[in-house]
């Protein structure tokens, strides 16, 4: 797989009294860039070390929807042309190609974080899923957003922050505005 050569290792978290004590900055120096979230949330990385999580600190290990926001670092779908698109063409056909059942583009809003940083926070419209040809859910809904950055020491690849958990949202919109790549 692609994104074996990226993984969220040796990377660091600290609270920071400077912005508030229930901030934690993530830091990522293989990649190269850096977020805050709140303390409400744990970091958890995937058993392949591919991507990471924001799980809410009170939430039992036994929950199946405990990762509130997925945090992933991915080559860009495609070929070798794909993999050189900017950035602002890319995101909008990158679920299209990376998720099962997304199918267009419902939302693009461009994102300039705190930092100056430009991302690009996308909704997309999904297809039913379907069993043996029977549609399992006929319910129509875009997806929550997914949030593309990309990384300048790495300009194929992008850094991706997806909503898993929509009654987190205003904690995902901070989280993307707190995204640099200065470290």
């Amino acid at each position: 797989m692609i994104n074996q050569k990226f993984q969220f290792l040796n990377t660091k978290t600290s609270k920071t009294s400077e912005i508030n004590s229930n901030i934690i900055v993530y830091k990522n120096s293989i990649h190269g860039f850096q977020f805050e979230y709140s303390s409400i949330f744990s970091f958890e990385t995937s058993p392949n070390k591919i991507s990471a999580y924001l799980v809410p600190s009170n939430m039992s290990k036994d929950d199946p929807n405990r990762e509130a926001i997925l945090i992933t670092v991915r080559h860009k779908s495609g070929d070798e042309k794909t993999s050189k698109t900017p950035l602002a063409e890319y995101a909008k056909t990158a679920a299209t190609q990376e998720i099962q059942n997304y199918d267009e583009l419902a939302s693009i809003e461009t994102i300039t974080t705190k930092s100056g940083e430009i991302g690009y926070k996308t909704t997309w419209d999904r297809s039913a899923p379907s069993l043996n040809g029977v549609v399992l859910n006929s319910k129509d809904e875009p997806s929550d957003p997914i949030t593309y950055f990309a990384l300048p020491k790495e300009p194929y690849y992008t850094v991706q922050f997806y909503l898993n958990d929509p009654s987190y949202l205003s904690q995902y919109n901070q989280i993307i505005e707190s995204f640099s790549t200065n470290q």
